[in-house]
């Protein structure tokens, strides 16, 4: 969702989408959910699962050390999760990459690509 989307639903006022997201991710819900996909989930799936989710759980020093590629670095890994999902569902052959699996959820995933984001 763009930043202009997000601001202009009157539910989001005064919250940081990215920090919803993110908390979100770390709920015991979310938690029982990433059990399940543990247990079933071939492997490929659940070590893009986990690079996701210890990039999440050392976020807050990511986005601390001033890193400029933090909302690339995470967009690929959730884009590369996808995609193991993907392969895993009989699509191995796909030719999509990371970038493909996140322009339907983010308008400004071109823009972070190009490296044009917030300039």
């Amino acid at each position: 969702m763009s930043d202009t989307a997000w601001k202009s639903d009157k539910n989001n006022k005064g919250k940081d989408k990215n920090t919803l997201a993110t908390s979100t991710m770390l709920t015991l819900e979310y938690r029982r959910h990433g059990f399940k996909l543990a247990l079933m989930a071939n492997d490929s799936v659940v070590k893009a699962y986990n690079n996701l989710m210890q990039y999440l759980y050392n976020m807050e020093e990511e986005h601390k050390s001033g890193n400029p590629d933090f909302l690339k670095d995470m967009m690929q890994l959730l884009g590369n999760f996808l995609i193991e999902i993907r392969k895993s569902m009989g699509n191995e052959a796909t030719e999509l990459d990371f970038w493909d699996m996140c322009e339907w959820w983010m308008s400004d995933t071109r823009k972070v690509k190009n490296g044009t984001y917030g300039a």
